[in-house]
């Protein structure tokens, strides 16, 4: 891989939660359970989520109990649950606001 590649890959912040620390999402009056959370994605348990012409509109709740409004795009099924693409709303600043809460739940290594 090329220094540029590697530069793409990490252009955004990307937080896989832990099995027992879950986000909850709620996408037209449907509550998911969040695998991963992305500035531009999000990823859901549920392979069925509700959905309008593959548009889908929603609040996460952050573990501090804060919410943040998302629109985003139906995305692809993957064996966990389903993709929310093209993500807009979630800012890199609650994605490091929910990653520093993390940490100081569980220490490194541990999820």
């Amino acid at each position: 891989m090329n220094q540029n590649e590697d530069i793409n890959r990490r252009r955004f912040f990307r937080l896989r939660l832990p099995e027992d620390a879950m986000l909850k999402a709620t996408i037209f009056g449907q509550t998911y359970d969040v695998i991963e959370v992305a500035e531009l994605s999000l990823c859901v348990t549920s392979r069925n989520v509700r959905h309008r012409s593959r548009h889908c509109k929603g609040v996460v709740y952050w573990s501090d109990g804060s919410g943040s409004d998302f629109t985003g795009e139906l995305g692809h099924r993957n064996h966990s649950g389903r993709a929310i693409l093209n993500v807009q709303g979630i800012t890199t600043k609650d994605i490091v606001n929910e990653t520093r809460r993390l940490i100081a739940r569980y220490p490194l290594g541990e999820w």
